[in-house]
Order: C-alpha cells, then sequence, then structure tokens
C-alpha cells in the first residue's frame, strides 16, 4: 500500500457573490476528490457598515480526510487510509464594494491550510461581476476573476483567470441559486529548484465546475435565517484527476 503524497490543489469551494449584507453562516460539507473523502465545518461572517461596501472572514476546520485506494494482486483489494489532517483548513478574508447597483467587486485573500495533503500557496483574488434582474423574481450575475499566487523561494504557482455566471430564483419562502464557473491557469507553474530549462511545469490546466442548491426561510423578523442544501460538481485538471462532487448543508442569519 502507498499513499501518494502529490499535493491536493488548495481547498476552495465555489462561492456564491453576494452583494453587502451582514450576515453569519455555518457549513458542513462532504466531498469527494481524487478518491479522497473529506469534511469541512466552516463558519464566515460578513458585516456591512455601509449599504454598498462590507468587510468578511471565513475559516474552515477540517475533521477528517479518509483516502480510498485499490491494489491488485491475486485479486483486488479496497484499503481505506485515515490521512490524519483534523486541523484548521483553508481560510479566507476580503471585502466587497457596489460602486454602483449593477458592478461590484470583490477582493480575497486566501490563506492555505498547513495539513500535508494540501499545497500551501497564499493567494489574492481580485472579482468584478455586473448584476441584473429580468423581474422581481429572477436575477442574475456574471463577472471574472483573476487569481494571483505569492511566489514561494523555490516555487512560483501559475496564475489563473475565471469567468462565472450566476442566477437566484426567488419564490415564496425559496430561494434556488445556480453558479457556473470556468478557470484557466494562464501561466506556467515553475519550480525553481530545478534548472532554468527545467522550471516550467506544463500545467496550463482548466476547470469547469457548478453548484446548485436550495434555500429555505425559516424566520423573516429582525433576523432573517435560512437553511441551504447545495451540491458542487467539478471537472478538470486544474482542480483534480478525476471529477469531483460536494455536498453541502448551510444555515444563515441575516441582518
Amino acid at each position: 500500500m502507498i499513499i501518494s503524497h502529490k499535493p491536493l490543489e488548495a481547498y476552495s469551494p465555489l462561492r456564491f457573490r453576494e452583494i453587502p449584507k451582514n450576515r453569519i453562516e455555518w457549513r458542513t460539507d462532504l466531498e469527494v476528490r481524487n478518491d479522497v473523502y473529506s469534511n469541512d465545518l466552516i463558519a464566515f461572517l460578513e458585516l456591512a457598515p455601509l449599504k454598498n461596501f462590507s468587510v468578511f472572514g471565513e475559516i474552515s476546520y477540517r475533521t477528517f480526510s479518509i483516502e480510498s485506494q485499490n491494489s491488485v494482486s491475486a485479486q483486488v483489494i479496497h484499503k481505506h487510509v485515515n490521512l490524519d489532517v483534523s486541523r484548521l483548513n483553508a481560510s479566507l478574508v476580503g471585502i466587497r464594494f457596489l460602486p454602483f447597483e449593477f458592478l461590484g467587486l470583490n477582493l480575497n485573500w486566501e490563506i492555505p491550510s498547513d495539513n500535508l495533503y494540501s499545497e500551501k500557496f497564499h493567494s489574492i483574488s481580485p472579482e468584478f461581476f455586473f448584476l441584473t434582474s429580468f423581474s422581481s423574481r429572477l436575477k442574475f450575475l456574471f463577472g471574472i476573476e483573476s487569481k494571483f499566487y505569492i511566489p514561494k523561494s523555490e516555487f512560483q504557482k501559475g496564475n489563473e483567470i475565471g469567468v462565472f455566471l450566476q442566477s437566484h430564483f426567488y419564490l415564496t419562502k425559496w430561494t434556488i441559486d445556480y453558479l457556473l464557473e470556468f478557470q484557466q491557469r494562464i501561466k506556467e507553474s515553475r519550480n525553481k529548484r530545478l534548472a532554468d530549462i527545467y522550471q516550467k511545469q506544463n500545467d496550463q490546466f482548466s476547470a469547469l465546475r457548478f453548484k446548485t442548491g436550495i434555500w429555505r426561510e425559516l424566520f423573516k423578523n429582525t433576523l432573517n435565517t435560512d437553511l441551504g442544501l447545495h451540491y458542487e460538481f467539478s471537472q478538470g485538471l486544474l482542480y483534480a484527476k478525476e471529477p469531483s462532487h460536494r455536498l453541502e448543508f448551510s444555515a444563515r442569519v441575516l441582518w
């Protein structure tokens, strides 16, 4: 039995872009990526001192990661290995700003996990998006995202760009969400420990990801309380070797 030590891409679930608002969210998930089954507990806080401006932060704790392995000798043997990564996972801080009702900006700083099976690169991600409404029940948001990785002395991870389309359909006490995103690494990563001619990593990969789900309103008064259930799918070598799946349960309070 051999455990692969190639790091996973940093934990980065798809996040819906929102307008500035005071909110607290709690989430838990079950993710399957590269035959690794994982669970995270996530807490998110956003504070909006102004109607068009907010600051936010997110922290996650990985409770377990179990790798499923198959080995073949005289017969197929299925083995499950606990990767022992119960510790703080990746975190996020950022700001939102809406200079106009139809135009928004997010600026995110992603702080990597310290577990042994995750890449450890800080990144800065500016996002520009446009909002439009076809009716009071149907709203769309589309935009572009760039991700710049802070280099290390021995390795420079390639920067990425992405485009996304997001929709929200509002019913009485229900909201249906959809997010589609395409990401592309536009510059090859470089391993600076090697000679110049060997540094390029040939990793200009891409990924197509989508997320869909529902929110159910429980209470609507001074504090609006919702419960959510979302499913996320990712395909492409930028994110994983195989198609990945993620199921997320959420609760949030808005005011």
